[in-house]
């Protein structure tokens, strides 16, 4: 097969909800406003009669992209957004060293090619791709490591160090001077090539001890997605959050309220036999606190309209009316949950569509009460691409195998005992089949016999039959596992194969990172993959490099 070629897999998904968001909507209508592919016009029109935020938005973006370095076509594009008609394409996902995982570039993507996608097809449409750079989580460990296949086909994860006592938010660390072990670690396990050294210090130059993580993020992104527009969004900086500030208020006062509606959207997904993705304590509010020591604790609410802060250190109550000031003196020490944020960034956004992943469109449909209670008008909720890279070694083993892609994908955990099987002589397997049959037969004849003699004797007759059945087993085990060491040559291939698909036995998408293939396929690969995935393809894609 050519490469750089993507091929459609069908897989059946998981939550069951994105399932039938994929293949049946009208199984889940009732949970989302718009249908994702009919109601665009119609979304495009109350988004833009609603929406209110832009000059002040567009002052903010200019003023941090710049600071990130941002393109030409990027600074275009923040322009573009000024225009009263333009609307946006959003995407969003924590800021992961390096660039995090697979599927944030993928995301990206999609969502640069889709707003270019809404422009061709609604001519007249401006549309602009936007990126929600997620840093307001405290989850260090979540984005703090980087992970590759060395040339052996061995999975490698190198990390940033973790102070479990540490619950800053993300946009508050810096990176620390583990970056440059990991450095070394990343030189020793790349082969030289035309590109590592480049890869290496480009990644030196932006991820450097002491810079902002948020910015480090930013900046790699720009860096690698130069020519294609993107534009990026730092949430948590003082100037976006005062524009929250009424969403915020509302939050606050009508904790007891939103809770109600959550849990009673939440019982009626559970009804249909849906797995509710987000959960919230009876006392939650949809609110986090900038705490002590910069600790980023969840704000839980009380009968007396007192609240508390869980995860601080201090115990003592806060009161409604002071929480009040902080938000208007300090909305930046504020920040959404996830069931809020989505919330947010469509007030905050001229968002017209949201790519988002299995689980964020499951929970999308806990949010639809949230969304009225503050009359906040949803996007439209595209799918994010799912996709595995194929290395040509890979598609060699497969097909020396004599299978085919989808068979791991469909047998994935079965695949190598399933191979063992197909391989296996089936005159022995009967022939263990009839021996076992008949020895069940025969000793059940002899135990008739004997207990007429000796009735004592029927428990050791018992034992005797299991111990033979026993010994039978041990030799069918005995069996396979030479069959296993005449097929060790095709398992080590199989696994090979399983590695580079399913890491971790996770899908590679959420394990590798972009640097592995930019340092082995150099300057070409962004614009290839750019132009391989399709934003429009809602199946799993195999890209073939």
């Amino acid at each position: 097969m050519d490469r750089y070629k993507s091929q459609s897999l069908i897989l059946n998904e998981q939550p069951l909800l994105f399932e039938h968001y994929l293949r049946d909507f009208s199984k889940v209508s009732e949970y989302f406003v718009w249908h994702p592919e009919k109601d665009l016009e119609k979304c495009a029109r109350i988004r833009l009669t609603e929406y209110q935020n832009r000059e002040k938005i567009v002052d903010i973006l200019r003023i941090q992209n710049s600071a990130w370095k941002a393109s030409p076509q990027t600074l275009k594009n923040i322009d573009k957004l000024m225009d009263p008609g333009t609307l946006a394409v959003v995407t969003g996902q924590q800021a992961g060293i390096f660039g995090g995982p697979l599927y944030t570039v993928y995301k990206i993507i999609q969502c640069i090619k889709t707003a270019e996608y809404v422009e061709k097809r609604y001519k007249g449409q401006k549309c602009v791709p936007v990126f929600w750079m997620e840093v307001g989580d405290s989850d260090f460990r979540e984005i703090n490591h980087i992970n590759i296949l060395n040339l052996k086909n061995e999975l490698m994860r190198f990390s940033l160090s973790e102070d479990s006592e540490d619950q800053r938010s993300v946009y508050l660390r810096s990176l620390s001077t583990d970056l440059l072990q990991i450095y070394e670690h990343l030189a020793a396990e790349f082969p030289q090539n035309d590109f590592r050294d480049n890869i290496l210090e480009q990644l030196k130059n932006i991820y450097a001890p002491g810079k902002n993580l948020a910015d480090a993020f930013a900046d790699w992104i720009h860096s690698i997605l130069k020519n294609y527009g993107v534009i990026i969004i730092n949430p948590t900086e003082p100037e976006v959050a005062k524009l929250s500030h009424p969403l915020l208020t509302k939050a606050l006062k009508g904790w007891r309220q939103l809770n109600k509606l959550f849990e009673d959207q939440n019982r009626k997904l559970t009804m249909r036999g849906y797995h509710t993705q987000i959960s919230l304590d009876p006392q939650q509010t949809l609110l986090f606190y900038r705490a002590e020591q910069d600790r980023r604790c969840r704000l839980d609410g009380e009968e007396n309209h007192d609240f508390i802060l869980k995860g601080s250190q201090k115990t003592a109550k806060i009161t409604e009316n002071f929480l009040a000031e902080e938000m208007k003196q300090s909305a930046d020490k504020f920040t959404p949950n996830v069931a809020f944020r989505p919330i947010v960034q469509d007030y905050l956004l001229p968002s017209i569509i949201y790519i988002g992943g299995p689980a964020e469109i499951s929970y999308a449909a806990q949010l639809l009460p949230l969304y009225e209670y503050f009359n906040v008008t949803p996007a439209v909720f595209h799918p994010r691409i799912r996709a595995t890279l194929i290395e040509e070694k890979v598609d060699r083993s497969v097909e020396k195998l004599g299978l085919k892609l989808a068979d791991f994908f469909k047998q994935r955990n079965k695949i190598i005992d399933y191979q063992i099987d197909q391989n296996k002589d089936q005159k022995i397997d009967d022939s263990f089949h009839v021996v076992e049959m008949h020895l069940q037969e025969e000793m059940q004849t002899l135990k008739e016999l004997l207990i007429k003699i000796d009735p004592t004797l029927n428990t050791l007759i018992d034992k005797t039959g299991q111990s033979m059945r026993d010994s039978l087993n041990r030799l069918q085990n005995k069996v396979g596992q030479a069959y296993q060491r005449k097929m060790q040559i095709e398992i080590n291939q199989m696994n090979k194969v399983l590695v580079n698909l399913f890491p971790d036995d996770k899908f590679q998408e959420r394990v590798l990172n972009i640097v592995q293939y930019l340092v082995k396929y150099g300057p070409e690969f962004i614009p290839k993959l750019y132009e391989t995935l399709d934003h429009e393809n809602w199946d799993h894609q195999l890209i073939y490099l």
